[in-house]
């Protein structure tokens, strides 16, 4: 496999707008929270239905619930944030989990673009609801039909219209979303692809894209500082073992911060 340094997985575009009348969409995902339920005054602005569909299907608006209907031929999926009573990280969360939950569900009903309603104020959870939620890892996969390649593709979200009169940094989110599902590409990658010498190949393409510094340690290097944990589980496999150290020096540091991963490329069983 080729050295890659960003996902494999296309980010749809993501476009903030203040008013989404005269915009062409496929599905709206409208989140309320448990305490909005009977006043949002979004359902009444975007179709009385709505109000009539939660009635009678009995919607409580509960974290991780969901409401599917259909008016003016687009799908509507009203999405419960829960109670805003929660503790602020866990009420994050749960609109990031509901802005997952309405993005999936408009995708797979066929939608290319997707409108978010109700999330002003929490628009970065929103944002990387969607964008993580619809991450799929089909790098791999061949669809088969009679025994030939398959090379019609399902339809994907393309657009994520987010309504809000805030200011928003979607460059930044998209750039933490990108961060993390590169991250799950690699993971998801099997031992046959992702080994500890592609993986170095892979660090270090990566900080020379970013400007970071890398440095790769062999065996040797590692006998030389007594790294004997590494080592022993490394003879379990074929390929030697990587160490792989990336650093960041900024002009004018505060302090040093150090994260520790594993980076296990296979498992023997120890």
């Amino acid at each position: 496999m080729k050295v890659f340094t960003e996902s494999f997985f296309e980010l749809p575009i993501v476009r903030v707008v203040k008013d989404y009348k005269g915009l062409d969409f496929d599905s709206a995902v409208i989140g309320v929270f448990k305490e909005d339920l009977k006043s949002s005054k979004i359902f009444q602005s975007f179709t009385p239905d709505i109000s009539k569909a939660i009635e009678k299907k009995n919607f409580k608006a509960s974290s991780g619930e969901s409401l599917h209907m259909t008016s003016d031929g687009k799908d509507i999926f009203i999405v419960g944030f829960g109670s805003r009573d929660e503790k602020n990280l866990i009420v994050k969360e749960n609109i990031r989990r509901a802005s997952s939950l309405g993005c999936i569900s408009a995708r797979d009903y066929g939608a290319e673009s997707v409108l978010l309603l109700g999330f002003e104020g929490f628009e970065r959870e929103a944002i990387e609801g969607g964008l993580i939620g619809l991450y799929d890892f089909r790098i791999l996969k061949k669809i088969s039909e009679d025994g030939e390649e398959n090379t019609r593709k399902k339809k994907e979200i393309k657009y994520i219209y987010l309504v809000s009169n805030n200011s928003v940094d979607v460059d930044f989110i998209k750039n933490l979303c990108e961060a993390q599902n590169f991250a799950r590409d690699l993971i998801n990658l099997p031992g046959n692809y992702i080994n500890p010498s592609t993986l170095a190949e892979i660090s270090s393409a990566v900080s020379e894209k970013y400007g970071l510094n890398c440095r790769i340690l062999d065996v040797d290097e590692m006998k030389k500082l007594g790294m004997g944990g590494i080592l022993a589980v490394g003879q379990g496999s074929a390929v030697p073992p990587k160490l792989i150290h990336i650093w960041w020096s900024p002009e004018k540091p505060k302090d040093k911060i150090a994260f520790v991963g594993k980076a296990i490329t296979f498992d023997s069983g120890g």
